[in-house]
């Protein structure tokens, strides 16, 4: 035999080496380098190369060939093997993903916080009606104090915005509900 194919031998005895620790411990794949993409296929393996391990590429003919002569039932093991990485690395990555489902505290934490926020929603939008209120009364007062097609174009401007924003039936009840909500909170 000569150096070339001494080496060839070496490197497809330790690429067998490797893929049988990989299989057994998966996460050595994302440490070296390239591996996990070499199991993507058999030709990717056979152009791997680990100079850590003394893996050399070559043809995927020529690892068939030289596994065939080396390693007990030759090719088809290190096929297998190679195989059985790529599922070992899945079973780990599905492993240590967190749960999908939530817990019950887990939910019921979520459902507390999005109810405070619909009550700060709430105090907000009551502050802002009362905002509007108080502009809509002091625009009235000024109104009041023009002619008649004046204030008649005040009453009918102020009815659209308030149907607009749904606000029509609402007065100083929702001055009194926004005064309520913040005493009970202060």
């Amino acid at each position: 035999m000569g150096l070339r194919s001494d080496q060839k031998a070496i490197s497809v005895k330790q690429l067998f080496s490797l893929l049988s620790e990989v299989r057994s411990k998966p996460e050595l794949a994302m440490q070296i380098p390239g591996l996990f993409e070499g199991l993507a296929s058999q030709g990717k393996l056979a152009h791997l190369s680990v100079d850590s391990h003394q893996i050399a590429p070559m043809s995927l003919n020529t690892l068939k060939r030289v596994a065939d002569a080396h390693v007990k039932n030759g090719f088809f093991a290190i096929d297998q093997l190679r195989q059985d990485c790529l599922l070992a690395i899945a079973r780990a990555a599905q492993a240590s993903a967190p749960p999908k489902r939530d817990t019950r505290d887990s939910l019921r934490m979520r459902n507390r916080e999005e109810e405070k926020k619909n009550t700060l929603l709430r105090e907000d939008l009551m502050f802002m009606t009362d905002r509007l209120l108080a502009a809509l009364s002091l625009a009235e007062r000024c109104a009041s104090t023009c002619d008649e097609s004046t204030r008649a174009l005040f009453r009918r401007e102020r009815s659209e915005i308030l149907a607009s924003l749904g606000l029509r039936s609402c007065g100083t009840s929702a001055r009194r509900e926004y005064e309520r909500q913040r005493s009970e909170t202060a």
